[in-house]
């Protein structure tokens, strides 16, 4: 389920069941509507993946979503109790597919003709390039 799938199940709609996610997993949390319903104390975070939110302890629009990008020790061990919690009471009904960005949708052949380019010392730069052409890149994409 996408992210955007996962928005239509967030209480609008009473024959849906109640969703939400953290790290990515989804859970049905209709059991708690009284907190996941529309007008409940957690409303907002049904049909989301809530991971940053719970792991700030916030209620900020900009932090209901996945992201653990410079989340701190602290906030990630929070996340994680979050995350046994909700292992324990609900169940996990689904995985959300991300979308994902140019350079994670390469291989891992081309992730490694990238970090050889990185790598490289002037004398094996031509070499270094080939390999990086034959992986789709243009020249001048490299340092």
């Amino acid at each position: 389920m996408t992210e955007e799938e996962l928005r239509a199940y967030n209480g609008s709609d009473s024959e849906k069941p109640l969703l939400m996610a953290i790290k990515e997993k989804i859970y049905d949390v209709s059991t708690s509507k009284m907190f996941y319903s529309p007008g409940g104390s957690y409303a907002m975070l049904a049909g989301r993946d809530a991971s940053r939110a719970l792991a700030q302890l916030s209620f900020k629009l900009e932090d209901f979503n996945g992201s653990l990008e410079g989340l701190s020790d602290a906030q990630l061990k929070i996340l994680q109790d979050w995350e046994y919690k909700f292992m324990d009471k609900f169940a996990r009904v689904g995985q959300l597919v991300l979308k994902k960005t140019p350079t994670e949708n390469k291989t891992e052949e081309e992730s490694f003709g990238i970090r050889l380019v990185l790598k490289a010392s002037k004398a094996d730069m031509l070499q270094e390039i080939k390999i990086v052409e034959q992986h789709g890149l243009q020249k001048d994409s490299h340092p």
